[in-house]
Protein backbone atom coordinates (compact mmCIF):
# COMPACT_ATOMS: atom_id res chain seq x y z
CA UNK A 1 0.00 0.00 0.00
CA UNK A 2 1.27 3.08 -0.64
CA UNK A 3 0.71 4.91 2.47
CA UNK A 4 3.16 2.14 4.62
CA UNK A 5 6.44 3.45 5.28
CA UNK A 6 9.65 1.98 4.39
CA UNK A 7 11.09 0.28 7.40
CA UNK A 8 13.74 -1.35 9.21
CA UNK A 9 13.82 -3.32 12.12
CA UNK A 10 16.38 -4.06 15.11
CA UNK A 11 16.29 -5.84 18.50
CA UNK A 12 16.57 -3.23 21.39
CA UNK A 13 20.20 -3.41 22.38
CA UNK A 14 22.23 -0.92 24.40
CA UNK A 15 23.39 1.13 21.83
CA UNK A 16 19.59 1.89 20.55
CA UNK A 17 18.43 3.15 24.25
CA UNK A 18 18.65 6.57 23.54
CA UNK A 19 16.06 6.09 20.73
CA UNK A 20 13.50 3.77 22.85
CA UNK A 21 13.99 6.85 25.12
CA UNK A 22 12.25 9.33 22.51
CA UNK A 23 10.30 6.87 21.05
CA UNK A 24 8.60 6.02 24.87
CA UNK A 25 8.77 10.09 25.93
CA UNK A 26 8.30 11.21 29.20
CA UNK A 27 4.86 8.79 29.94
CA UNK A 28 7.06 6.09 29.54
CA UNK A 29 5.28 4.37 26.81
CA UNK A 30 1.45 3.88 28.93
CA UNK A 31 1.30 5.34 32.44
CA UNK A 32 4.92 4.65 32.91
CA UNK A 33 4.84 1.23 32.30
CA UNK A 34 8.50 0.71 30.17
CA UNK A 35 6.83 -2.33 29.09
CA UNK A 36 7.52 -3.73 32.55
CA UNK A 37 4.04 -4.57 33.73
CA UNK A 38 4.18 -8.22 32.27
CA UNK A 39 7.65 -9.01 33.61
CA UNK A 40 7.33 -8.12 37.28
CA UNK A 41 5.15 -9.74 40.03
CA UNK A 42 2.05 -8.43 41.63
CA UNK A 43 4.23 -7.42 44.33
CA UNK A 44 6.64 -5.58 42.63
CA UNK A 45 4.59 -3.88 40.37
CA UNK A 46 2.63 -2.53 43.62
CA UNK A 47 5.65 -0.60 44.71
CA UNK A 48 6.90 -0.02 40.95
CA UNK A 49 6.90 3.91 39.89
CA UNK A 50 7.75 5.27 36.39
CA UNK A 51 11.19 5.78 36.93
CA UNK A 52 12.00 2.26 38.64
CA UNK A 53 10.04 0.52 35.51
CA UNK A 54 12.45 3.22 32.98
CA UNK A 55 15.93 1.92 35.20
CA UNK A 56 14.82 -2.10 35.03
CA UNK A 57 13.80 -2.09 31.25
CA UNK A 58 17.29 -0.44 30.71
CA UNK A 59 18.75 -3.06 32.85
CA UNK A 60 17.67 -5.77 30.95
CA UNK A 61 18.65 -4.61 28.22
CA UNK A 62 22.12 -3.39 29.15
CA UNK A 63 22.59 -6.94 29.96
CA UNK A 64 22.66 -8.03 26.45
CA UNK A 65 19.39 -10.32 26.27
CA UNK A 66 17.04 -8.02 24.02
CA UNK A 67 13.53 -7.33 25.12
CA UNK A 68 11.86 -7.20 21.61
CA UNK A 69 12.04 -5.01 17.94
CA UNK A 70 12.73 -1.84 17.34
CA UNK A 71 10.67 -0.61 13.59
CA UNK A 72 12.71 2.59 12.30
CA UNK A 73 11.84 5.09 9.18
CA UNK A 74 15.46 5.88 9.05
CA UNK A 75 17.10 7.01 11.68
CA UNK A 76 14.20 7.65 14.05
CA UNK A 77 12.67 4.32 15.66
CA UNK A 78 9.11 5.16 15.57
CA UNK A 79 7.10 1.40 16.87
CA UNK A 80 8.22 -1.30 19.40
CA UNK A 81 7.16 -5.31 20.19
CA UNK A 82 7.63 -6.92 22.97
CA UNK A 83 8.88 -10.21 22.35
CA UNK A 84 10.74 -12.90 24.45
CA UNK A 85 10.56 -16.32 25.82
CA UNK A 86 7.18 -16.98 27.86
CA UNK A 87 9.00 -17.44 30.90
CA UNK A 88 10.24 -13.74 31.13
CA UNK A 89 6.53 -12.38 30.93
CA UNK A 90 6.44 -13.26 35.44
CA UNK A 91 3.01 -12.20 35.12
CA UNK A 92 1.48 -14.93 32.87
CA UNK A 93 2.28 -17.66 35.29
CA UNK A 94 0.19 -16.09 37.45
CA UNK A 95 -2.83 -15.38 35.42
CA UNK A 96 -6.17 -16.86 35.53
CA UNK A 97 -6.18 -17.62 31.50
CA UNK A 98 -2.76 -17.17 30.10
CA UNK A 99 -0.96 -19.05 33.10
CA UNK A 100 -0.78 -22.66 31.19
CA UNK A 101 1.88 -22.76 27.99
CA UNK A 102 -0.71 -24.22 25.33
CA UNK A 103 1.82 -26.93 23.54
CA UNK A 104 5.46 -28.57 24.88
CA UNK A 105 6.99 -26.36 22.81
CA UNK A 106 9.75 -23.42 23.47
CA UNK A 107 7.37 -20.89 23.79
CA UNK A 108 8.30 -17.18 22.83
CA UNK A 109 5.55 -14.25 23.77
CA UNK A 110 4.74 -11.41 21.78
CA UNK A 111 3.10 -8.85 25.17
CA UNK A 112 2.33 -5.72 23.47
CA UNK A 113 3.38 -3.39 20.21
CA UNK A 114 3.69 0.57 20.50
CA UNK A 115 3.46 2.76 17.20
CA UNK A 116 4.25 6.77 17.67
CA UNK A 117 1.19 8.38 17.44
CA UNK A 118 2.85 10.14 13.58
CA UNK A 119 3.60 6.52 12.59
CA UNK A 120 -0.08 4.69 13.17
CA UNK A 121 -2.23 3.07 10.66
CA UNK A 122 1.30 3.06 8.07
CA UNK A 123 1.82 -0.56 8.40
CA UNK A 124 4.51 -0.26 11.74
CA UNK A 125 2.63 -3.03 13.70
CA UNK A 126 2.13 -5.46 10.88
CA UNK A 127 5.98 -4.84 10.06
CA UNK A 128 6.59 -5.76 13.50
CA UNK A 129 4.93 -8.91 13.89
CA UNK A 130 6.66 -10.24 10.84
CA UNK A 131 10.49 -9.14 12.08
CA UNK A 132 9.11 -10.52 15.85
CA UNK A 133 8.42 -13.56 14.40
CA UNK A 134 11.52 -13.89 12.20
CA UNK A 135 13.56 -12.89 15.37
CA UNK A 136 11.77 -15.26 17.89
CA UNK A 137 12.19 -18.39 15.73
CA UNK A 138 15.77 -16.87 14.94
CA UNK A 139 16.70 -17.13 18.86
CA UNK A 140 15.39 -20.64 18.95
CA UNK A 141 11.40 -20.32 19.64
CA UNK A 142 9.29 -23.45 18.29
CA UNK A 143 6.24 -21.46 18.94
CA UNK A 144 4.86 -17.71 19.27
CA UNK A 145 1.81 -16.69 21.29
CA UNK A 146 -0.02 -13.41 21.65
CA UNK A 147 -3.08 -12.29 23.71
CA UNK A 148 -4.59 -10.02 21.39
CA UNK A 149 -7.55 -8.03 21.48
CA UNK A 150 -10.76 -8.80 19.74
CA UNK A 151 -12.97 -5.52 19.11
CA UNK A 152 -15.17 -7.05 16.72
CA UNK A 153 -14.82 -3.84 14.25
CA UNK A 154 -14.99 -1.39 17.12
CA UNK A 155 -12.89 1.77 17.57
CA UNK A 156 -9.66 1.15 20.13
CA UNK A 157 -8.01 3.53 22.08
CA UNK A 158 -4.03 3.49 22.13
CA UNK A 159 -4.20 2.02 25.95
CA UNK A 160 -6.92 -0.63 24.89
CA UNK A 161 -4.84 -1.93 21.57
CA UNK A 162 -1.17 -2.30 23.20
CA UNK A 163 -2.11 -6.02 22.88
CA UNK A 164 -2.95 -5.81 19.08
CA UNK A 165 -6.31 -7.11 17.58
CA UNK A 166 -7.17 -10.83 16.45
CA UNK A 167 -7.28 -9.64 12.85
CA UNK A 168 -3.39 -8.20 13.24
CA UNK A 169 -2.45 -11.27 14.20
CA UNK A 170 -4.07 -13.51 11.80
CA UNK A 171 -2.77 -11.71 9.27
CA UNK A 172 0.95 -12.71 9.77
CA UNK A 173 -0.07 -16.54 10.44
CA UNK A 174 -0.78 -16.42 13.81
CA UNK A 175 -4.45 -19.07 14.74
CA UNK A 176 -6.81 -17.94 17.28
CA UNK A 177 -6.37 -21.26 19.84
CA UNK A 178 -8.46 -19.95 22.54
CA UNK A 179 -10.98 -17.31 22.72
CA UNK A 180 -11.27 -16.10 26.31
CA UNK A 181 -14.83 -14.60 25.93
CA UNK A 182 -16.16 -12.63 29.54
CA UNK A 183 -12.82 -13.71 30.69
CA UNK A 184 -9.92 -11.62 30.34
CA UNK A 185 -10.18 -7.98 28.74
CA UNK A 186 -8.40 -4.99 27.39
CA UNK A 187 -10.07 -2.04 28.15
CA UNK A 188 -13.61 -3.08 27.27
CA UNK A 189 -12.42 -5.71 25.24
CA UNK A 190 -12.48 -9.70 24.99
CA UNK A 191 -8.72 -11.25 24.55
CA UNK A 192 -7.98 -14.38 23.34
CA UNK A 193 -4.44 -16.41 22.39
CA UNK A 194 -3.16 -16.97 19.36
CA UNK A 195 -0.39 -19.44 18.58
CA UNK A 196 2.51 -19.05 15.23
CA UNK A 197 3.96 -22.79 15.23
CA UNK A 198 7.02 -22.84 14.01
CA UNK A 199 7.46 -25.03 10.51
Amino acid sequence: MSNHLKLSFHPATPDRWSDLEVLFGTSGADDGCWCMTWRQSETQLANATSESNRVLFKGQIDSGVSPGILAYVGETAVGWCSVSPRASFVRLEHHPYFQKPTTDKAIWTIICLFVRKQSRKQGVAYGLLNAAVKYAIANGAQAIEAYPVNSHGKHLTTKEAFPGTVPMFLKVGFKEIVVTEAKSRSGGFFRSIVRYDVP
